[in-house]
């Protein structure tokens, strides 16, 4: 079938604000987010950026502290991703459902196929880091061969990102084992690819507007000294490189210190969405017409 790429548009940005239930379990799941976001800083990264800013020549003898932040923050990232997980799978749940599928029908849904969601999601993990950890090593053998097996890895993961794009609403709406859910978005998106990129494009270039406006006050209060610099240098004055570091890791302190941060990574948080709703819409729009509802089980997708 040819899928329609103005109709995932419409369902992904729209829909999001249409669907005033929708729209508040994304909030949920963005204001847990940036409250996680926010204890990384405050508790991770700040104190070790005010380190760094107050003896940035001693950062090399801090070694042990930025290895301990990175493990730290690192196992934070993960609790994240786990939480965000769920409600990912609550919103795919509720995008396809509509108004027929309650809040907590959605959350509860969420839980039940949880699991299933978290087995492709570590397949689709593995099917982009192990490549990637073959590349990186390759750097150690030849610089050229890095950057021939870099190129390739790098269409090839564009390429399998869009074709195995589906592979999660199979699991989650279509109650598929892991394998099956991504032999079955291999199959489902020949023929549709182009349109499967041009559906993520357009939503990622809205998406990264946004968020790009929003964190430019950021981007200037961590640049600006190198912008000084410059000027400096160019004017034929001395430059010193500790000095520097010390103005550059204070403005990262002050720039993820601001409130502007956590309102960008609400904001980008919450937008997210947008891919989730418009992989429901395109495994919908795959299934054709969408399954009647399993007697008993009130507002849960019947399987494909």
């Amino acid at each position: 079938m040819q899928l329609s790429v103005d109709l995932a548009l419409k369902d992904a940005l729209v829909g999001l604000f249409k669907d005033k239930q929708l729209l508040l379990i994304a909030v949920i799941n963005a204001l847990i987010l940036s409250a996680f976001s926010y204890y990384i800083i405050s508790s991770a990264l700040h104190p070790l950026l005010s380190s760094l800013a107050s003896t940035p020549a001693n950062a090399g003898a801090q070694l042990g502290s930025i290895v301990g932040w990175f493990i730290s923050v690192l196992a934070i990232e993960i609790v994240v991703w786990l939480v965000s997980l769920f409600f990912v799978v609550a919103i795919m749940a509720k995008a396809y459902n509509g108004a027929k599928m309650g809040i907590m029908d959605a959350l509860g849904y969420a839980a039940r196929r949880y699991l299933g969601a978290l087995a492709v999601a570590i397949l689709l993990a593995l099917i982009a880091t192990v490549p990637y950890i073959i590349v990186i090593l390759s750097a150690i053998a030849s610089p050229i061969l890095f950057l021939f097996l870099f190129v390739i890895y790098a269409v090839g993961i564009i390429y399998l990102s869009i074709s195995l794009c589906v592979a999660l609403p199979f699991s989650v709406l279509g109650r598929k084992g892991p394998v099956a859910s991504l032999t079955s978005s291999l199959a489902v998106v020949r023929g549709n690819w182009w349109r499967i990129f041009a559906i993520f494009f357009v939503i990622g270039i809205i998406y990264y507007i946004i968020v790009l406006i929003l964190e430019v006050p950021m981007l200037i209060e961590i640049f600006s000294p190198v912008t000084s610099v410059v000027h400096t240098a160019g004017a034929g004055g001395a430059v010193n490189g500790t000095t520097l570091s010390s103005q550059i890791f204070s403005g990262e302190e002050k720039a993820f210190s601001s409130p502007l941060f956590v309102v960008a990574s609400f904001v980008g948080t919450l937008l997210y969405a947008w891919f989730i709703i418009a992989l429901a819409s395109i495994y919908r729009q795959f299934q054709g017409p969408q399954p009647k509802m399993q007697k008993g089980r009130k507002n849960v997708p019947a399987p494909a």
